[in-house]
């Protein structure tokens, strides 16, 4: 089972180098924009009993 884990993937090894739990599960595809010179990934999470919210993750 898959959980609510985000992960991210070495896209020439497929090896997992990140994730993080997040606090439902995804309801759509993963978004991604700049601001300020820095990249974000946006993701709407939700389900049966949680509010739906959108959980954006900074990268470095």
């Amino acid at each position: 089972m898959w959980g609510t884990a985000f992960r991210a993937y070495d896209k020439f090894t497929g090896e997992e180098v990140w994730r993080t739990d997040l606090p439902s599960g995804t309801t759509g595809a993963p978004m991604s924009y700049m601001h300020e010179g820095r990249q974000y990934i946006v993701v709407a999470v939700g389900s049966f009993g949680d509010e739906p919210e959108l959980v954006a993750l900074g990268l470095p």
